[in-house]
C-alpha cells in the first residue's frame, strides 16, 4: 500500500489507520514522558508522606523552643530583680548580725555583772535570736 493510495481508501478505513496512527503517538508519549513522570511524582509523594510527621514533631520543638524561651526570659529578669535586692539583703544581714553581737554581748555582760540566774540554753548564739523573731 502507497501514501499516496491513502486517499483512495474508503474513509473508515482512513480513520482506522489515523486512530492507530494517534495511539502509537499516544502509548510513545505515555511511555518516554509520562510514565518517567509518573514515577518521580510517586517518589515526591512518598518523601512527603515521610517529611509531614517530622515536620509536625518539628513545629511543635519550635513551639516548646519559644515557651522555654519566655520561661528564660522571665527566670532571667527575676534574677535580675533579686540580684538588685542583693546588696540591700546583705546589709540587712550585716545589722541584724550587728544586733544579735550586741544582744548577746549584753547579755554576757548582764549575767557576769548582776547575781541574776544566767542564760543557759542548748541554743547556739545564732539561734536564740532567731527564736526572738
Amino acid at each position: 500500500m502507497k501514501i499516496g493510495s491513502l486517499h483512495s481508501m474508503p474513509w473508515y478505513l482512513r480513520l482506522v489507520v489515523f486512530v492507530v496512527v494517534a495511539a502509537v503517538m499516544y502509548g510513545g508519549f505515555w511511555y518516554f514522558v509520562t510514565k518517567p513522570i509518573s514515577a518521580e511524582t510517586k517518589i515526591s509523594r512518598d518523601e512527603i508522606a515521610q517529611l509531614l510527621p517530622r515536620n509536625a514533631q518539628a513545629q511543635i520543638a519550635s513551639q516548646r523552643l519559644n515557651e522555654f524561651r519566655a520561661v528564660y526570659k522571665a527566670r532571667a529578669e527575676e534574677y535580675e530583680e533579686l540580684k538588685a535586692l542583693l546588696p540591700e539583703q546583705r546589709e540587712l544581714t550585716m545589722v541584724l548580725q550587728s544586733v544579735q553581737d550586741r544582744a548577746l554581748t549584753s547579755v554576757l555582760c548582764r549575767s557576769q555583772t548582776s547575781n541574776s540566774p544566767k542564760w543557759t540554753s542548748s541554743l547556739h548564739p545564732g539561734q536564740w535570736m532567731q527564736h526572738l523573731i
